[in-house]
């Protein structure tokens, strides 16, 4: 190298020291074009790489690498911007190609660890980290990451045994005792969990990850005003910690306070603006609160510039469909599958119907939960003018009804499609592309297409019959895991339904004793009919719904039974959170099921103005009780 180039690489590398990198910048470029330095074209990829500019250094690696294919420190920093934007695949190629070399670099292993953690290799990122433990048995740090990637892989044991690791060379190591204090928040142990949030504050009460983790066990015991001290006291320690401004925003959401929502929420997304799962939830705000414009906005702007962010699409294909826009709703829906929501989906490796008549084997499966797998279930019989041989896989539990039901059809349970044969398939839900394409399309079901097993219901409506009263099936909870406690009615607002002229027949699943303390503190009864499991037993609760008069309930898998069997249903369920789209804010009356009409609790209001309404509702059609 000669003196006046040395000189100016001098001058460059005092540039970069001094934080001018810029006036590097020009010079590097010079030296880079005029006369192909590699020294100058490596430090010219850091300057690149520090003022964030990662395609440019990746170029300039690569060039270098063309020339000197055995540098590993360039192949390193080329790995490292490769992890920096993401591309983890390529990055990992790289640091194994690296250790081919020198198998204990104990920073390519924890990068390369780091890598698989991403890309969700979990049980390789383990086996590499566990390396890593052993080059160095001492590491602290190490064991903390694989106690953490035990966690995130759901084996909780493994996890808590790394972080008691990690305790017994550090017996106040925060990281460890949250991270323990985080496997049973998993496991839903939640005062186990909080026990170790609290001696983690003891130890280090300025510690904002440990208040906000206290703060999300909280918001699940649903100890909201509990929930938004501990998160507002995360944010006293460190001000710009998005989780916590969004989990205050959880809080407002699920309590209906969407103005409060919408300014935790956007405060979140001001620190992290790409936070999908902020921007979901901001995009539920403004449809409860009614500002269309805004959610179709923010949408619009993902849309736009991240096309890639199927969470966003799929919420927005679920707005278009609650607002009866169909054609363009099932396009987006169909992004449900790369979504987080479906990241545990079996994909068939075959191809996806394209809804043409061919002359050989689809495969439907029923997606997402029962009640949804018997929703989608109304347009099968428009495919009994199909020629192909049709094979259904659902849930269990639905194997008994939907056999009976859908004769033209072969069911069969999840647990053995790998077991058939089959040329396409197709997921229940997106026969709605097909065949629901418009308000008009929906006139094509035909309830009831479930049907009841017929001696079942002889023998119920039989033992019903002496108490010589119209019979009303009755349900008032939802067990699934999202919006359960808003789809849930507190039994307190119950009392004056139990009071009208009817024998009521329990259909809700899940309630332990709690039928019992209803029946002695109201003064009330309620039939539990012997013999049917009401939460396996699918094929007996549809027989039980077939014998009653009327259905009143709450939105759970009863709804959906009922309104495939076309029993008249009255149906409970709160304005905004809580609402699934397809129990439209435009139809009084389910567009799915004909005979489920829909009572809606407004924001702010309580259920028994719903509940009043019903009543007023039953005496209409009844007569006065």
């Amino acid at each position: 190298m000669n003196l006046p180039t040395q000189n100016l690489l001098s001058q460059a590398a005092k540039y970069c020291e001094a934080g001018d990198l810029q006036s590097a910048k020009t010079i590097l470029t010079k030296l880079s074009k005029d006369l192909n330095n590699p020294i100058a074209m490596e430090m010219l990829a850091i300057v690149h790489i520090q003022q964030k500019e990662f395609e440019q250094a990746i170029d300039l690696f690569k060039k270098i690498l063309k020339k000197d294919s055995n540098n590993l420190r360039i192949s390193y920093n080329l790995a490292k911007a490769y992890e920096d934007i993401k591309n983890y695949q390529l990055a990992v190629n790289l640091y194994k190609k690296i250790l081919d070399r020198d198998k204990n670099q104990i920073n390519v292993l924890i990068n390369l660890a780091n890598c698989l953690y991403q890309i969700s290799k979990f049980e390789e990122c383990i086996q590499i980290l566990e390396r890593v433990s052993e080059l160095d048995p001492t590491n602290i740090n190490i064991h903390n990451r694989i106690g953490t990637i035990y966690r995130k892989a759901k084996d909780f044991q493994e996890a808590i045994n790394n972080f008691q690791k990690v305790l017994s060379l550090d017996q106040k190591n925060i990281d460890a005792i949250n991270g323990i204090g985080l496997c049973f928040f998993y496991q839903k142990k939640y005062e186990k969990s909080i026990e170790k949030f609290n001696q983690a504050i003891e130890i280090n009460s300025s510690h904002a990850e440990t208040w906000l983790n206290l703060g999300l066990v909280l918001f699940e015991q649903q100890k909201f005003g509990d929930s938004i001290n501990a998160s507002t006291n995360a944010l006293k320690f460190n001000p710009f910690f998005a989780e916590a401004w969004s989990n205050i925003g959880n809080v407002h959401l699920v309590n209906d306070e969407y103005a409060e929502a919408e300014k935790s929420y956007t405060k979140a997304l001001e620190i992290e603006p790409n936070n999908n799962v902020t921007k979901n939830n901001l995009f539920i705000t403004y449809s409860y609160m009614g500002k269309r414009q805004e959610a179709y906005d923010l949408i619009k702007d993902e849309s736009e510039n991240h096309l890639k962010n199927p969470d966003m699409q799929y919420l927005y294909g679920q707005f278009l469909l609650a607002n009866n826009d169909f054609l363009n709703g099932w396009t987006f829906f169909e992004a449900r599958f790369q979504s987080n929501l479906y990241k545990d989906t079996f994909i068939p490796k075959k191809d996806i119907w394209n809804g043409e008549k061919k002359s050989n084997i689809l495969l439907i499966i029923g997606d997402q939960g029962i009640g949804d797998q018997i929703l989608y279930s109304s347009m099968l019989n428009e495919l009994e003018a199909y020629p192909q041989k049709i094979v259904i896989a659902v849930s269990g539990k639905l194997i008994p009804l939907m056999t009976r039901s859908f004769k033209h059809f072969r069911i069969i349970s999840h647990n053995n499609i790998k077991e058939i044969n089959y040329d396409n398939y197709i997921f229940l839900s997106s026969l709605g592309k097909y065949f629901r394409k418009n308000l008009s399309d929906f006139d094509k079901s035909r309830p009831p297409y479930l049907i009841a097993n017929e001696k079942k219901v002889h023998e119920i409506k039989s033992s019903l019959k002496a108490y010589g009263k119209k019979i009303c099936g009755i349900s008032w909870k939802s067990l699934s895991e999202t919006g359960s406690n808003q789809k849930s009615i507190p039994t307190d607002y119950l009392i004056p339904l139990f009071k009208q002229n009817f024998i009521f027949v329990n259909l809700q699943y899940g309630l332990n004793n709690e039928l019992y303390e209803i029946e002695s503190k109201y003064n009330v009864n309620i039939i539990s009919y012997e013999g049917i499991d009401l939460y396996d037993d699918i094929d007996g609760v549809a027989a039980l719904i077939e014998s009653c008069d009327l259905i009143i309930t709450s939105s759970n898998t009863n709804a959906h039974l009922a309104g495939a069997l076309n029993k008249k249903t009255l149906l409970l369920i709160p304005e905004a959170y809580g609402r699934i789209w397809y129990w439209s804010l435009k139809n009084l009356n389910s567009l799915w099921y004909p005979s489920i009409k829909i009572f809606t609790k407004k924001i702010s209001y309580k259920w028994d103005s719903v509940v009043s309404a019903v009543i007023k509702h039953i005496n209409l059609e009844n007569g006065p009780h």
